[in-house]
């Protein structure tokens, strides 16, 4: 089999044809992974910065709560100290309201032997006018 001149010439501009396409396609390929790439990439920069952002809101919320715990601790801590003053209160008030009853019962009795003293002694002051009345 004898190669023309021709057959090699055609040959040579189909090989030149389908590299010219070959390049044309592979180029198009890679701008086309390129664009693609491009928006993975942009996206993937946008879901970096919601999941920052996410991660500081829950820090955020963390901290947050950290307080919350740490105030509610403060404030039961206050609220079982005030519960002893108060129970502490109670019991001298109930001791204060005992000797007051006491003394209150004290002295109507007193009040009561004082009146009756008070009697007798203005009928004795009766009887000593009476006697020197007669005398």
């Amino acid at each position: 089999m004898t190669i023309t001149i021709s057959t090699l010439i055609a040959c040579t501009i189909g090989a030149f044809i389908l590299g010219i396409l070959l390049a044309n396609l592979i180029s198009r390929s890679t701008m086309i992974s390129r664009s693609v790439f491009d928006k993975l990439r942009e996206r993937l920069g946008a879901i970096q910065n919601e999941l920052d952002t996410r991660l500081a809101i829950e820090t955020e919320l963390r901290n947050s709560v950290a307080t919350l715990n740490t105030n509610l601790r403060s404030e039961q801590k206050t609220n079982q100290e005030q519960k002893t003053q108060i129970a502490h209160l109670d019991a001298r008030f109930s001791a204060l309201n005992d000797a007051y009853v006491k003394e209150e019962s004290q002295n109507k009795t007193q009040q009561q032997k004082l009146e009756s003293h008070q009697y007798l002694m203005d009928d004795m002051n009766r009887q000593i006018a009476a006697y020197t009345a007669n005398n």
